[in-house]
């Protein structure tokens, strides 16, 4: 069978379901309002499901939270703070213990991923964009604090890596290995290889020659 709860309209009443308990005081825990909407912790639901307070979904296997829509339009999570001292965050944690963090910063906004330390290993400015890694103020469009390994294309530069200064259309500088353990500096513009400096395996240079 079927149990059907249903609100006789009366007008100039709130025709929706309520769900009270409490015997001293008691107090609406659940609201299904006259448009469907229902509100947990609210009595006024503005959305088709309105909660106020914390949420937790658990399960003793994996479990799925999801987004979908079937037709035309955006799929998206909004977390929106009311105050500038506080932050919107997402934390993910093992076993309860928080591991990663990804974080609108209190009061600048910048963009922020930390680690199980709360130490802040990448940083986007909302002001400028400048990306800091290893740095929380990246003075350039790109700041490294700490050594860094770059890997770049195989095979278009010498027979090795390269790492270019320019852009896709003009690289105007590379540095790349060639050959086991040489080094060249040289441009690859606009779509071919020109040697200018070589440093081999002894250290000896080479300007002009290979």
């Amino acid at each position: 069978g079927e149990l059907i709860l249903q609100a006789g309209p009366r007008t100039g009443f709130n025709n929706g379901i309520s769900l009270v308990t409490g015997t001293t005081s008691p107090s609406v825990k659940l609201r299904v309002a006259e448009n469907g909407n229902v509100g947990i912790g609210t009595t006024s639901p503005s959305e088709k499901l309105h909660v106020v307070g914390n949420g937790l979904i658990t399960s003793g296997s994996a479990v799925d939270l999801r987004i979908d829509v079937s037709g035309a339009g955006n799929a998206s999570l909004t977390i929106d703070r009311q105050t500038t001292g506080a932050e919107s965050k997402i934390l993910l944690l093992d076993g309860g213990a928080s591991q990663w963090g990804i974080a609108a910063k209190a009061n600048s906004n910048n963009f922020v991923i930390r680690d199980a330390d709360s130490t802040e290993r990448f940083t986007i400015l909302k002001s400028g964009g400048n990306v800091g890694i290893g740095t929380t103020s990246p003075g350039e469009k790109l700041t490294v604090s700490g050594s860094s390994y770059i890997i770049g294309v195989t095979g278009a530069v010498g027979t090795g890596t390269a790492y270019y200064l320019g852009d896709s259309s003009n690289r105007d500088l590379a540095i790349t290995r060639v050959g086991a353990a040489a080094m060249a500096i040289g441009r690859y513009y606009p779509s071919a290889w020109a040697e200018t400096i070589r440093f081999t395996a002894d250290g000896n240079v080479g300007i002009g020659t290979t």
